[in-house]
């Protein structure tokens, strides 16, 4: 009577797998649903963005993390999964608004989709880009007003540039810099009217940045954000044994323009 209790109280081979799915949908459940919070609210709200190079200096350093507003030009379902970066089809709501001439943007960099490129927008579909002397105008007209502010050493660049302050008709400042070099020749392009659904973009490094002067314009489509504030910064070229030096406690917090 024993043996046959025993025999009736052992599980089913059955019962056994049961649990074992059971138990890996919980694992996969508890995974998959973090991951796709967060793909949601980065393609929808906001996202941190890191800086690897120097093309927006001096408004947004090498090493600077961003916070990026997604939801200012559309929010849209998700378009990559994260840290694999395998594209997705994805979907813009009509909700946002274009981006305006001046404004910091992130986007898709139209000939390489899965690389993200941060530069700030200088003019919008329908508009004429030409550079003149390395001043650039708007239909006509100077970005901004343009005065110089100082010459001065980079030690990243290794190299001394020149570093202008731009006052824009619309109330954002900004600067801009050149290269230094005395055997240096002023820059002359366009002029050019930009295309429907199409953006001009270029960098603050003006001599180190490679933007709509040399690949062309940026889609609307692949536009997604526009850049808010630093979040966090700190110098690449430092090792970590002067971690107090490397970060940039004074970029920490800083709104961008």
């Amino acid at each position: 009577m024993q043996w046959k209790k025993r025999k009736m109280e052992k599980k089913p081979k059955t019962a056994k797998k049961a649990g074992f799915f059971a138990k890996l949908q919980e694992y996969v459940m508890a995974l998959l649903v973090p991951l796709g919070v967060v793909m949601v609210l980065q393609a929808s709200i906001v996202k941190a963005y890191h800086v690897p190079t120097g093309s927006m200096r001096t408004t947004i350093e090498i090493g600077d993390n961003l916070i990026v507003n997604r939801y200012i030009y559309g929010p849209r379902t998700p378009d990559m999964v994260p840290v694999v970066n395998i594209q997705l089809p994805h979907y813009v709501f009509p909700l946002g608004r274009d981006p305006k001439a001046g404004e910091i943007i992130v986007f898709k960099y139209p000939p390489d989709p899965s690389t993200e490129y941060v530069k700030r927008c200088l003019a919008t579909p329908g508009q004429t880009v030409e550079i003149r002397q390395d001043t650039v105008f708007i239909d006509g007209k100077p970005e901004g007003e343009k005065i110089f502010l100082r010459r001065e050493y980079d030690p990243e660049e290794r190299r001394h540039v020149n570093v202008y302050e731009i006052k824009r008709a619309d109330g954002v400042v900004h600067n801009v810099r050149y290269f230094a070099a005395e055997a240096r020749t002023p820059q002359n392009w366009g002029p050019v009217t930009i295309p429907p659904n199409q953006y001009f973009v270029m960098g603050d490094n003006r001599d180190n940045s490679a933007d709509s002067r040399y690949w062309g314009y940026v889609p609307r489509e692949n536009i997604h954000g526009k850049a808010l504030m630093v979040y966090f910064s700190w110098k690449k070229y430092l090792p970590l044994s002067k971690l107090w030096s490397k970060i940039r406690w004074g970029r920490i917090g800083t709104f961008l323009e």
